[in-house]
């Protein structure tokens, strides 16, 4: 018999904190185990907290970074709030972030209902395909939206003018409504993951018994699912707002010819437009912060309170699925055509656009070049760009993987002092905006060695991407019982020799699936990094984006399409060699 009961989650335990009442021998390991910590304790407190002080210091300036002459004011912080056009644009931001976080939400949510729990056809090969648009820049795919749907010369309105005969057109992405759509096809795949892994896992008995006493499948849905997969709702629901909000790349590219200005985009103005704004850039950044931060705090409270909920079987969960008839074949109508519209049609727009002479509403056979990919390959700034982007990509992840495991192994198995805080600390940048965190990173080293070199790159993307690491440890680690080490460690063996033998083993394949999450992050990164680059640093994602500056959309597609590429087969490689599973990984996480 199998006995299901909601009851209270096992509370987190308390950090330490400082030693009281212990004993001699308790006090001396916490004093070695502070010895260890403290290194990397400096190293958050350099990657993430030293820009956050020099963001709020720098929106009480009055000049630029290093100007000898700057003064402190609030008239940064008044202009921030107190203007129409500030105003404007923060309201524009929150608006956009809203509608694509819901649709995103309400679209991923429905598609991982379908793969989980019913009997969708070709479900093995969906679970597959489905998480693969979070792997494509939404830079890029935004690129290739431009090509499909600009109103003149659009590859869509041009076939559709073609057919019907008209010289309407019939869809427009330099609108509103467009940004939204290419905003919400590379936001649905953080509320699939998210949710997939909870649907999953659920115990299909609580649906049968709901249908059984006579509900219907929408109220089994809304009464029984939808709380049980709540955390991993509210985790999305926060992930896709975060980076709704906070991304400059697809607002600047389709929303400002549409007149939609947002607040990283005026940010990327001030700093990068003549003259210059510093200081006010900063005083929106230090805006847009307080809004995640507070956004983060909610996310929190409401999932402290919904994990109140746990179900708990006297046996594994019975993965039923769901027989829905015909409904199955609307569902997986639904994700064929979200993957027709967030992979295949922009990969086919990127590999058309790649290779043509100029944008025109008449296509002709003389259109098409090889010229786009010749100038792009053989020019220096893209060998140095790619050189940048592959150093920063492979090595990166592996100064992340070290500090990530560190600072969870001394939180959760040595209860290092401060451990629970700074891990804590680290986990901040989850809803510090790239842009934001750009713009403190310049204030914090402009003027020192580590400025203008790929230092300072290393510093942004490790801190930008560390929570992800820490969320993948923590998940882990806790999982292999504390009795193992215990066990090394009586039989004579040292911290690293336990490490060696013993916990990094049984981490093997959460360590590789945190260094390719990791890779295909920073090599699609822009937010953060269109801030610190220089002429000598610079990397893919950023020279895309000079090409769209220039108007050399052709130019732009080629590097699409080597990001693409190199994002490709480092995945490929990864799931079939090394049977790395990153979807797997991240839906359960």
């Amino acid at each position: 018999m199998t006995s299901t009961t909601t009851q209270q989650a096992r509370p987190v335990p308390p950090d330490p904190g400082p030693p009281r009442g212990r004993t001699a021998g308790d006090r001396l390991r916490a004093h070695s185990s502070l010895l260890i910590a403290a290194p990397f304790y400096l190293v958050v407190a350099v990657m993430v907290l030293l820009p956050l002080g020099y963001l709020l210091y720098a929106a009480l300036q009055t000049g630029s970074p290093g100007d000898p002459s700057s003064t402190f004011t609030l008239d940064n912080v008044k202009a921030v709030v107190g203007e129409t056009a500030y105003r404007r644009v923060l309201w524009n931001t929150l608006k956009l972030g809203a509608i694509v976080t819901l649709l995103a939400c309400l679209f991923g949510v429905t598609l991982a209902w379908f793969v989980a729990r019913t009997n969708l056809p070709g479900k093995r090969t969906l679970e597959v395909l489905l998480p693969l648009p979070l792997f494509l820049s939404p830079f890029a795919g935004g690129v290739a939206w431009v090509f499909l749907g600009s109103e003149s010369a659009g590859l869509i309105n041009v076939a559709y003018r073609a057919i019907v005969g008209t010289e309407d057109a019939l869809v427009n992405i330099f609108s509103f409504g467009g940004l939204v759509f290419t905003m919400v096809l590379f936001m649905t795949p953080y509320a699939y993951l998210f949710t997939l892994g909870p649907l999953r896992n659920m115990d299909a008995s609580l649906e049968e018994a709901s249908r059984v006493h006579g509900a219907s499948a929408f109220r089994t849905v809304a009464r029984i699912t939808l709380p049980l997969v709540l955390p991993g709702l509210l985790a999305a629901l926060l992930m896709a707002f975060v980076l709704s909000a906070e991304m400059f790349s697809l607002p600047g590219l389709i929303g400002v010819p549409a007149d939609y200005y947002t607040l990283p985009y005026f940010i990327y103005q001030a700093t990068n437009f003549s003259p210059p704004r510093w200081p006010l850039a900063a005083a929106g950044g230090l805006l847009l912060l307080v809004i995640m931060a507070a956004g983060v705090w909610l996310q929190r409270r409401a999932t402290r309170a919904s994990e109140r909920f746990v179900t708990v079987g006297g046996k594994g969960p019975a993965i039923a699925p769901a027989n829905v008839g015909r409904w199955r074949w609307v569902g997986a109508t639904l994700c064929w055509l979200y993957l027709t519209f967030a992979i295949f049609l922009p990969l086919c727009a990127l590999l058309v656009g790649a290779s043509m002479r100029y944008f025109t509403p008449r296509l002709s056979l003389e259109l098409f070049t090889l010229d786009n990919w010749v100038r792009i390959l053989t020019s220096s700034k893209f060998v140095e760009a790619i050189t940048n982007t592959l150093v920063i990509a492979v090595i990166g992840p592996l100064f992340g993987l070290v500090i990530g495991f560190a600072l969870t192994y001394l939180w959760q198995r040595m209860r290092a002092p401060f451990g629970r805080t700074v891990e804590t600390l680290a986990m901040l940048p989850v809803a510090i905006p790239g842009i934001v965190l750009g713009v403190g990173l310049v204030w914090a080293y402009v003027g020192t060695p580590i400025y203008g070199t790929l230092a300072i790159l290393f510093i942004a993307y490790v801190a930008r991407f560390l929570p992800h690491v820490l969320r993948i440890f923590s998940s882990t680690l806790v999982q292999i019982d504390p009795v193992l080490d215990e066990a090394s460690r009586v039989s004579g063996a040292g911290i690293l020799r336990t490490l060696r033998r013993v916990t990094l083993p049984l981490l093997k394949q959460s360590t590789l699936s945190a260094w390719l999450l990791l890779f295909l992050m920073m090599v699609r990164e822009l937010n953060v990094a269109i801030m610190v680059y220089t002429s000598d640093t610079t990397v893919l994602p950023v020279l895309l984006w000079s090409e769209i500056e220039g108007g050399q959309y052709g130019g732009a597609a080629v590097v699409a399409m080597v990001e693409v590429t190199i994002v490709t087969v480092a995945f490929v490689i990864a799931r079939k060699v090394l049977r790395v599973d990153l979807a797997r990984t991240m839906s359960e996480r």
